[in-house]
């Protein structure tokens, strides 16, 4: 299934975590069980006229917690995909991004 910005679930993971290490994102809300965020996406146009436009997508990513297992991540686009489970690893990647980002605010 396509998202609203017409990528597949794994390559929005990929999009996401490139962009967040570009330092395209705003933590937008933090709570115990995890964060809100923002992506900013700057599309441009040469042809007929130049111009520039943006999309913000919204995201959610949360961590629970498994008994002696590690965490398991949650992620959802806000008013696009539903919640789904994501690997480990991006799930970490994009946990490690956010905590970064928040304590150099």
């Amino acid at each position: 299934m396509r998202n609203k910005l017409g990528h597949d679930d794994q390559s929005e993971i990929k999009t996401v975590i490139k962009r967040m290490q570009e330092g395209l994102f705003s933590i937008l809300s933090v709570n115990e069980s995890g964060f809100n965020f923002e992506i900013k996406l700057t599309h441009r146009a040469t042809v007929p006229i130049p111009s520039t436009y943006y999309t913000i997508v919204q995201y959610e990513l949360k961590r629970e917690d498994i008994e002696n297992k590690g965490y398991k991540y949650s992620f959802e686009q806000i008013n696009g995909n539903p919640t789904r489970v994501i690997e480990d690893i991006d799930g970490f990647i994009i946990w490690s991004l956010l905590e970064e980002k928040l304590e150099n605010n």
